[in-house]
């Protein structure tokens, strides 16, 4: 469920690729396909990315990365390819 926000007014745009809409705001996760574990620098450039839009209140934001992570901090959500085909 891919989300996409646009306010050509602002000049701002984003795609996220899962984008859950609640009540109280959005749930938002990315999806990277890399051959190594994803790093820190490149979760928190994902991170500015979703909180430069301030017309989204995201409520929490979670990464997917088929090969894992180098280090994992809060508040974020995880999941690797142990998680996705733990039940293979």
């Amino acid at each position: 469920m891919e989300g996409y926000y646009d306010n050509p007014v602002h000049r701002k745009n984003g795609e996220f690729d899962v984008a859950l809409e609640f009540a109280d705001g959005y749930e938002i996760c990315e999806a990277k396909y890399y051959a190594q574990p994803m790093t820190l620098d490149e979760i928190h450039r994902e991170v500015q990315q979703a909180e430069a839009i301030k017309e989204l209140t995201v409520k929490q934001i979670g990464f997917i990365a088929i090969n894992g992570f180098v280090e994992r901090e809060e508040p974020y959500f995880y999941l690797d390819g142990n998680d996705i085909f733990a039940n293979e």
